[in-house]
């Protein structure tokens, strides 16, 4: 198992948009429900500024997320790739980095960033403040780290380690 997420960061977050995510993630094959026994898991609220809930993508498959508002205007959908093990692991952590890039197209103009992170290695990284162009430097680099042009030319470092086959960090 892995601490590995994907994180997609966007304005204009409404109970529209997130009626529209979940009928569109489901056409996906993520449903809120359990496929089992028509369950739908929500974690209690943590504060007013986000919620925990559960998307399944078969009975005995769920990936865990959290909505929730990073600044004012913003606010990042969290997709937890922990819990594919064994010879699952890859291509149910694709499956789920296929679906939230299926979202990221749909948000369009406005997706702020998306950072997609297999083995987590960048959680100990203040990865909210490395997509709003924030001063933190990047010094782990996820498997994508998708930034508009303002933050991107903030965040110069990457550019300067050049493309490693394999690699997730700057080590």
């Amino acid at each position: 198992m892995a601490d590995g997420f994907v994180h997609l960061y966007q304005t204009g977050w409404s109970r529209a948009r997130a009626a529209l995510r979940i009928t569109s993630l489901g056409l996906t094959g993520a449903a809120l429900a359990n496929p089992a026994t028509g369950k739908i898991h929500t974690g209690e609220w943590d504060d007013r500024d986000s919620q925990d809930f559960k998307y399944w993508l078969d009975a005995d498959t769920d990936i865990f997320c959290t909505v929730r508002r990073v600044t004012p205007d913003v606010v990042v959908e969290e997709f937890s790739l922990d819990g594919f093990g064994g010879p699952w692991c890859e291509p149910g952590q694709d499956r789920v980095i296929h679906l939230v890039l299926s979202q990221l197209r749909e948000t369009g103009s406005s997706a702020v960033g998306l950072v997609a992170d297999r083995r987590g290695s960048s959680l100990a990284t203040d990865v909210d403040g490395i997509v709003l162009g924030g001063p933190t430097p990047v010094t782990v680099l996820p498997e994508l780290l998708i930034l508009e042009p303002g933050a991107a030319d903030r965040h110069p470092e990457p550019a300067d380690w050049g493309r490693r086959p394999g690699s997730g960090s700057n080590s």
